[in-house]
């Protein structure tokens, strides 16, 4: 995981100093935004599982890379839109919020999900 995400970074790194965003066009633009949310994914993965594993000692770490994976698609999937969003003026604080309460729905539907096949 760790490497996978270095990589996304350094995707991310070739994409930023390497593309012209006047000449880039939509694939240029689209290279930036998955780059970036792939390394993020990473990074937020990796400091949550470290978080959970080390600082408040779970054993089942494949349960826990399981949340922390999901959570870091969330937080990335929010920042990226909003990135989006404020290049193309739309961004507001609602449409913020709007983000932020879709992304609470999405883990507590998930949590259900887990919960019921626990049962």
């Amino acid at each position: 995981m760790l490497v996978g995400t270095l990589m996304a970074w350094l995707g991310w790194g070739t994409v930023l100093f390497n593309t012209d965003p006047r000449d880039a066009g939509a694939a240029g633009f689209t290279m930036f935004y998955l780059t970036l949310f792939m390394g993020l994914v990473g990074l937020i993965t990796l400091i949550e599982l470290l978080f959970r594993v080390a600082l408040m000692r779970r054993s089942v770490v494949l349960r826990e890379v399981k949340v922390s994976f999901r959570h870091a698609v969330l937080l990335s999937g929010v920042g990226i839109l909003s990135l989006i969003f404020s290049s193309q003026g739309w961004l507001s604080w609602w449409v913020l919020v709007v983000f932020i309460v879709t992304a609470c729905v999405l883990e507590y539907v998930s949590l259900l999900v887990q919960h019921a096949r626990r049962g």
